[in-house]
Parts: C-alpha cells; sequence; structure tokens
C-alpha cells in the first residue's frame, strides 16, 4: 500500500514537472516571437499616411443648429474644429501594430490622429446626451448612430442609443446594435451587452 502510494506521487510530480516545463517553454517561445515582431516594428520604415482612412466628419448629415445652450453651442464648435484635423481609428492596434503598419517614425502622429478620434467620441456622446435631455430624441438618435458607425466602444453611446430605440419600440434595432458590440475590442464589451439586453422584451 505504502509502495503504491510513493509510485502515485511519483508519477503525479512527474506530469506536474511535465506541465511547467511545457508552459515554461510556450512562454518562452511567445516572449521570444513578441519581442522579435517589436524589433522589426521598431525598424519599420516610414510609409505613406492612408488619407482614404481618415475619417472626415459629414458636417451637412449631422443636427448642427443655433442654439441658446452655451455647452451646445461650444460642443459644436469644437466638432466643426476637429473636421479640419487628422482623425484615426487604431483604437484596435497595438503600438506593435501602428509601427508595422505605417512605419516606426510615424508613430506619434498616428497617435495624435487616433486622439483626435478619442475626443469626438466624448464630444458626440455629450452632444447626444443634451439633445436627448432637450427633447430632441430624432437628432440624439443620429448623432449616436453616427459614433457607432465608426466604431465608437463608449458604453453610454450604446445604452443611450439603445434607450431611445426601446421607447420607439425597435427592438430590432437593439439586437443590431448587440451584434455591433459583439466585435468591439473592449474590456467593456461584456457589460455593454449585458445592458442592452436588459432593455429587449422579457
Amino acid at each position: 500500500m505504502v509502495l503504491r502510494t510513493i509510485i502515485f506521487v511519483l508519477i503525479w510530480v512527474f506530469v506536474l514537472q511535465f506541465k511547467l516545463m511545457k508552459n515554461s517553454n510556450q512562454e518562452s517561445e511567445a516572449s521570444a516571437a513578441f519581442w522579435e515582431r517589436e524589433r522589426k516594428a521598431n525598424f519599420t520604415r516610414k510609409k505613406p499616411l492612408p488619407v482614404d482612412d481618415y475619417i472626415k466628419i459629414p458636417l451637412e448629415q449631422l443636427p448642427f443648429s443655433t442654439v441658446d445652450d452655451p455647452q451646445e453651442q461650444e460642443i459644436q464648435q469644437q466638432i466643426t474644429s476637429l473636421s479640419k484635423e487628422p482623425i484615426l481609428n487604431v483604437s484596435d492596434m497595438t503600438n506593435t501594430d501602428i509601427k508595422l503598419t505605417y512605419g516606426s517614425g510615424n508613430f506619434q502622429l498616428i497617435a495624435r490622429y487616433d486622439q483626435n478620434f478619442q475626443q469626438l467620441q466624448q464630444l458626440l456622446k455629450k452632444w447626444a446626451i443634451l439633445l436627448y435631455e432637450h427633447g430632441k430624441k430624432a437628432d440624439a438618435k443620429t448623432v449616436l448612430e453616427y459614433s457607432i458607425y465608426l466604431g465608437c466602444d463608449i458604453s453610454k453611446s450604446y445604452t443611450l442609443l439603445a434607450d431611445i430605440y426601446q421607447e420607439e419600440q425597435d427592438y430590432i434595432s437593439i439586437q443590431d446594435l448587440m451584434d455591433v458590440v459583439q466585435n468591439l475590442h473592449t474590456l467593456m464589451k461584456d457589460s455593454i451587452l449585458r445592458q442592452l439586453k436588459e432593455r429587449l422584451p422579457k
């Protein structure tokens, strides 16, 4: 009985060591591959920037108007000003991906263009909230749908748009919204999906 126990323990220790060694080798290979890819990225030459990929804000399609609310005036002015700047959405790319795609020399430039995109998303969200609070639901929906079209990953933009769809009893659009969220690269994906599902009929 004792001998059998000793043999069992030895086998268990051997299997455990084998698994640990295998995991260690896999981690070493993954680490080596990562650093090799990063090395290539750092030596990637500048490439022509993708002018066709720049986001062009369709000012004529968004609900700009003369308003008394100073906060909404400021948001409209900021969006108009931002429309003259290069805007890129690279939120689903790692820093290594960006350098490999555009060249390491363009990294800071691309990062700034992505910051413009993040600013645009925040402005569109704030604008939509104001429009909704002022009873302009159709205009709020236009702004939010444009934001989602651009690849927005802001939770509030999705839930507010879902609220509007719910008020319109447009549950198919909420389902479509959930399909969009499924493809998002964000840690908030599950949370957003859960909130959208709550807006569907029980």
